[in-house]
């Protein structure tokens, strides 16, 4: 499964803040957003869509702002798999802030992800195939199946010991696929880890003939209109 055509920037790059959506490009800007979180990291989309304001402003942040994690520990699956960590650039993270402060719709939401009124997402694959099509693809996508294309990847790109870190920052057992477990990295760790994940998708690019994905930008959005 080819997901890397998703790894990119939203639509609207790295400025979103002060546009108009109507309701259409509000549902696919938070598809293209969530699916590139999905790629990068394989958790599942509940980690996304119970993303609130809070977890982002209270990420932790080093580095010079260059490196983000955030916790989301209160999504509906926490006692199986704790708290799940996304880590982040600085660039990722401005997109983050911009949808927290509702700068997409004008609305003010209590999760990243949701409505063009700021209410809660409660479909999320339907926004991530919306984004799949809009890219160029036909058929249908989930968040299940970018999490299985992760674990492919790892497995075939990484060894034992990178496959079993990218696992766990999926909170996905390596030996058993059906069993989860608790785990959450030191933030250092968890950034390198990210980057075996992303060596694997490379790697996977390179083999299958695909172009790489490029890096995404690390400059500052500009500051939103008042």
């Amino acid at each position: 499964m080819g997901v890397n055509p998703l790894l990119r920037p939203p639509p609207t790059g790295a400025r979103i803040s002060g546009e108009d959506f109507d309701r259409n490009g509000h549902a696919l800007l938070m598809g293209y957003v969530m699916a590139y979180l999905a790629v990068i990291s394989g958790h599942r989309s509940v980690v996304f869509t119970n993303m609130k304001a809070s977890h982002v402003k209270a990420a932790d942040v080093w580095e010079g702002g260059d490196r983000v994690q955030v916790l989301v520990d209160d999504h509906k699956t926490v006692r199986a798999f704790g708290q799940a960590s996304v880590v982040l650039t600085r660039s990722e993270f401005s997109w983050l802030k911009d949808l927290a402060a509702g700068r997409c719709c004008g609305a003010k939401p209590t999760h990243v992800f949701h409505t063009v009124m700021g209410a809660p997402l409660r479909k999320p694959n339907e926004l991530l195939n919306q984004a799949w099509t809009h890219s160029g693809h036909r058929g249908a996508v989930s968040f299940s199946m970018i999490r299985s294309s992760v674990a492919t990847q790892a497995e075939r790109h990484l060894d034992e010991a990178g496959r079993r870190k990218v696992a766990s920052s999926m909170c996905h057992d390596a030996s058993t696929a059906e069993k989860y477990y608790v785990a959450l990295p030191e933030r250092d760790a968890a950034f390198s880890i990210r980057e075996l994940r992303m060596r694997a998708l490379s790697l996977d690019c390179s083999s299958s003939g695909e172009e790489e994905p490029d890096p995404p930008p690390v400059t500052q959005p500009e500051p939103a209109a008042v």
